[in-house]
């Protein structure tokens, strides 16, 4: 409904930079440059937009395995084990938390 999801995306990217540079965020500012204008294209495309493809797996399976390890560590379950090929975790993860076929939208 109004992209209240890519909303709060973009807010906690600027919270993000906020706390990791303040002085960046303090610049961007000043300059009018908000998350929406870098941001949106990297939150569309699950950062995959403008990186190599060994890149961008990485990136996923870095987003998905820490993703992952809050949940499992708090069920007492052990930690996700590393990948065993690039990309491979993503693709996985992304297989295992799909609805199944004719499943209610």
């Amino acid at each position: 409904d109004d992209f209240v999801g890519l909303q709060c995306s973009l807010e906690y990217v600027r919270l993000l930079l906020v706390f990791h540079d303040p002085e960046l965020a303090r610049i961007l500012q000043q300059h009018s440059v908000t998350p929406e204008l870098f941001a949106t294209p990297w939150l569309f495309t699950l950062l995959a937009r403008g990186h190599s493809l060994p890149v961008v797996y990485s990136l996923w399976d870095s987003l998905v395995l820490h993703l992952a390890t809050p949940r499992s560590a708090a069920a007492g379950a052990p930690p996700a084990a590393e990948p065993s090929a690039p990309g491979h975790a993503a693709a996985e993860a992304a297989a295992a938390t799909a609805p199944a076929a004719g499943a209610g939208a």
